[in-house]
């Protein structure tokens, strides 16, 4: 958020607190667009897009313009935060799982890869 949002007060959100806020979003078929939303089908409830745009760029101007708030992935956004944004958690438990399937002739480099990413590797 915004930090002239009152939201910015805190450290963390339920979705039930984003209800009535405007929501700078990716476009419908987008990936964080899908997830986002299903976060809010989850508690029946439908998310208010003011803007919605393709950009990841514009959308961080956006938000830091304070025109809505946004949901985005923190780690690959760090290089955007400035003081001029507030990052809350949100306390639902959301959480994001991902696999990595390899076989039994797996290279090392994906071994080492998975190693990296803090993965079993498991044929």
């Amino acid at each position: 958020v915004h930090k002239s949002n009152p939201l910015s007060k805190n450290s963390s959100v339920r979705l039930k607190d984003l209800a009535d806020e405007k929501f700078i979003s990716m476009n419908k078929g987008s990936r964080m667009r899908e997830f986002t939303d299903a976060l809010f089908e989850k508690e029946n409830m439908e998310p208010l897009h003011a803007i919605e745009c393709s950009d990841p760029y514009y959308i961080c101007k956006y938000l830091k313009m304070g025109m809505g708030v946004v949901f985005f992935p923190s780690y690959s956004w760090k290089k955007e935060i400035d003081s001029s944004i507030k990052l809350l958690r949100i306390n639902e438990g959301i959480e994001r799982i991902s696999y990595l399937y390899t076989n039994k002739s797996c290279p090392e480099i994906a071994k080492i890869f998975a190693r990296r990413l803090k993965l079993s590797v498991k044929n």
